[in-house]
């Protein structure tokens, strides 16, 4: 990507998923020219415990970042 080209990137729901991937995007993006935009509908993080079941002993990070590494 040459400096003068611009991205936009949207990343749609601000939960656990939608927090993690605008973090993971703005770190690996620091030098580039994007612009990341999350969009939730409501202004307040409401945190929800995850179930044990859902991570088969994994924490949450784990699991995304498994989810973001699959094509």
């Amino acid at each position: 990507m040459s400096s003068t080209e611009s991205h936009k990137i949207v990343v749609l729901g601000a939960g656990y998923a939608g927090m993690i991937a605008a973090t993971y995007l703005t770190r690996g993006t620091r030098k580039a020219n994007v612009d990341i935009t999350l969009v939730n509908p409501s202004p307040r993080f409401t945190e929800r415990p995850i179930p044990d079941t859902e991570l088969d002993d994994r924490t949450p990070m784990q699991c995304l970042r498994q989810l973001l590494r699959q094509e």
